[in-house]
């Protein structure tokens, strides 16, 4: 099981909002604000019917709203999603989803590692 990972932010001194690039430096950090600055997309509802839960099926249209957002034109850090109940949190545990420190029932994934999966 992954650990949660604490977000931070850089600002450089008088600046503008941060740039993903600046997230990775090592300059003095802030906690991530509770609306982020940092672009990401929202996953909606991703549901499947109780008869066919645990087969799979929630894979496929994951995977298409993951592919859709990594070739979207919208620039994107990260895709959330919220997961409901301990099943979906299990659910996005598994397809490598990682929780926000404070939230451990948001989670995300970067675009830069959905990326790698469509290469």
């Amino acid at each position: 099981m992954r650990e949660s990972i604490d977000f931070k932010i850089v600002r450089p001194p008088k600046a503008g909002p941060p740039t993903p690039k600046a997230c990775h430096s090592a300059q003095k950090a802030e906690p991530l604000p509770r609306y982020p600055l940092v672009p990401a997309a929202l996953l909606g509802t991703l549901a499947v019917n109780l008869r066919h839960r645990g087969k799979g099926c929630g894979r496929l249209p994951l995977a298409d709203a993951s592919f859709r957002s990594v070739r979207s034109e919208i620039a994107s850090f990260a895709v959330l999603v919220d997961a409901k109940d301990e099943a979906a949190r299990r659910f996005y545990e598994r397809e490598r989803f990682l929780s926000l420190s404070d939230q451990p029932m948001k989670r995300f994934r970067s675009m830069a590692d959905i990326a790698k999966l469509f290469e």
